[in-house]
């Protein structure tokens, strides 16, 4: 199979990987995942400069003529995305390896959130890859503690 950036290569490579318990190597995957991620949510940064919320940061995703795709929350230092139908979901699906989809693929989105601003959070309220009917991504500012 060949989707442009092969997961099913890395299916293939991670399934290796934890057949031959390889627990540095899949350390080393993740950490490799990890800094493109952050690296990739910088670059969106550069170009949001100065204007840096998350409404201009879901805009890179967002197609308001979308229907699989429904912002239930835009504002500044929150947003709450509805996504129905995902093809990386499909693809991995297809894979039988959602597993692997998630580790890899959904989990990139929580390190994008860090590179793009520091003080936003991501929480994956549902999730296709998890079994869910949809996947639910809920982005907000960071809050600070209160002193007392």
């Amino acid at each position: 199979m060949c989707y442009g950036w092969e997961p099913d290569d890395i299916v293939q490579i991670i399934t290796d990987l934890k057949r031959n318990n390889e627990i540095n190597s899949l350390k080393i995957i993740d950490e490799a995942l990890e800094k493109t991620a952050v690296g990739l949510g910088e670059k969106y940064r550069v170009k949001d400069f100065p204007d840096i919320n998350l409404s201009n940061y879901i805009l890179r995703w967002y197609n308001s003529e979308d229907e699989n795709i429904i912002l239930i929350k835009n504002e500044p230092n929150e947003v709450i995305m509805k996504t129905k139908r995902c093809r990386i979901y499909e693809i991995f699906k297809l894979l039988e390896n959602m597993d692997i989809g998630f580790q890899y693929k959904c989990r990139q989105d929580y390190f994008l959130i860090k590179g793009y601003e520091k003080t936003f959070e991501l929480e994956i309220e549902k999730c296709l890859m998890k079994g869910d009917e949809y996947c639910l991504h809920h982005y907000f500012k960071k809050q600070g503690k209160k002193n007392i």
